[in-house]
C-alpha cells in the first residue's frame, strides 16, 4: 500500500465514522424528543 493509499483509506474510514455518529446522534435526538412528550 503507497502513502496515497493509506491517507484515502483513513479518510474514508474517518468519514464513515462521522456517518455513524450522525445517524446515533439524530437517533438519539428524536429519542429525546419521543420521551420528552
Amino acid at each position: 500500500m503507497t502513502r496515497h493509499d493509506q491517507a484515502l483509506c483513513a479518510a474514508l474510514s474517518d468519514f464513515q465514522n462521522a456517518a455513524v455518529l450522525t445517524q446515533l446522534a439524530k437517533r438519539w435526538y428524536s429519542a429525546m424528543f419521543f420521551f420528552a412528550d
